[in-house]
């Protein structure tokens, strides 16, 4: 009688274990799957932010967020006609070939973490590229 309620015991903890593992494999497909489809909006926006010109190219004049004067990605400071990108969720700018190949893998500004949006390029006026 002992070995059948053992039996019985070890039959139902077993269930237990695949019903947990059928659990968390589903919740970690559902998961992956929803951030994959994310991603996938986030890098078709990333297209458009890397096929823009430039927003703006650096002046003695340019005031960028937090007063920046230096890429972020490649530490070299701005010269005067340097093509700046500028993100727009977060105003932060950097050198246009430096921030393209960041955005190429990651879609986040690199100094903040701020998620990259496509610029509205309607809404970039002539003054802002010549300055």
């Amino acid at each position: 009688m002992g070995f059948i309620f053992i039996l019985i015991l070890c039959a139902i903890g077993l269930t237990f274990l695949v019903h947990a593992a059928i659990h968390f494999i589903l919740r970690r497909y559902h998961h992956h799957r929803m951030s994959s489809t994310n991603l996938k909006s986030l890098h078709n926006n990333e297209v458009s932010i890397t096929s823009a010109p430039p927003t703006l190219f650096f002046s003695s004049e340019t005031k960028l967020t937090a007063g920046e004067v230096e890429c972020a990605i490649c530490l070299a400071e701005f010269n005067a006609g340097d093509g700046l990108r500028v993100l727009p969720a977060c105003g932060h700018g950097f050198h246009v070939t430096c921030i393209d190949a960041w955005l190429s893998t990651t879609l986040s500004c690199p100094t903040c973490r701020a998620i990259a949006q496509p610029p509205n390029i309607n809404n970039v006026s002539d003054d802002q590229l010549q300055n």
